[in-house]
């Protein structure tokens, strides 16, 4: 949960960072979120508690890579100097850089990256999500400030698992997007949707969802 801090851009890209890795090498790592914000509050050129893009957010996790949770722990307030120094902190994120990215312009899209195994899909937009009882986002209503979440798979129903950064939110913070809204979020003019790959070229992955525990 990121509390009242705005670094919800980077407690998406370590999620999405941490699910390209996951596949990649079929191990659990938590990247850390505070740096995943502060650094990429640098490459925006942002002072204060203003939030990060999706954008610097890309930049950084190609050019610089993210450093383990360990490195850099999530305090819950805005707090943007790194422990140890800058130049520590991106010694250890050299080894844990992504590789490529891929736009995303819909659901079509999006499900044949994730469906493929080709990592995580990294997203902001303004904000217009809210889940029914079930947990299933069925429209998009935007009208909110901008926000930052993680794509991260799909469910039975072909649905877009999404993963939030406010932990009340949906049903343990994620929620089930359907084609219909997450076309018409695709469509907004502000929403930037970007699939991050551990993969030099993206390409489909051989993965058997339906045996493998990916829990």
């Amino acid at each position: 949960n990121q509390g009242s801090v705005g670094s919800c851009q980077g407690h998406s890209l370590s999620s999405v960072v941490e699910h390209a890795y996951h596949i990649a090498m079929n191990e659990v790592k938590q990247f850390s979120r505070a740096y995943a914000y502060y650094a990429t509050q640098l490459i925006d050129g942002i002072r204060g508690d203003e939030g990060s893009t999706i954008e610097g957010g890309v930049q950084l996790s190609m050019l610089r890579g993210l450093p383990p949770e360990e490195m850099w722990t999530y305090s819950g307030r805005y707090d943007p100097t790194p422990p140890g120094g800058w130049n520590a902190q991106y010694e250890a994120a050299a080894a844990w850089k992504i590789r490529n990215k891929v736009v995303i312009r819909n659901y079509d899209d999006a499900y044949r990256f994730l469906a493929s195994g080709q990592g995580g899909i990294h997203h902001g937009s303004s904000w217009g999500f809210e889940p029914n009882r079930e947990g299933i986002v069925t429209r998009f209503n935007p009208g909110g400030g901008g926000h930052a979440t993680a794509f991260l798979g799909y469910s039975k129903r072909k649905n877009i698992w999404m993963a939030n950064s406010w932990g009340n939110w949906g049903v343990g913070g994620y929620a089930e997007i359907t084609p219909e809204a997450f076309d018409a979020m695709c469509r907004h003019s502000y929403s930037v949707v970007i699939g991050l790959t551990d993969l030099t070229t993206p390409m489909p992955r051989r993965i058997d969802w339906a045996t493998e525990d990916w829990t």
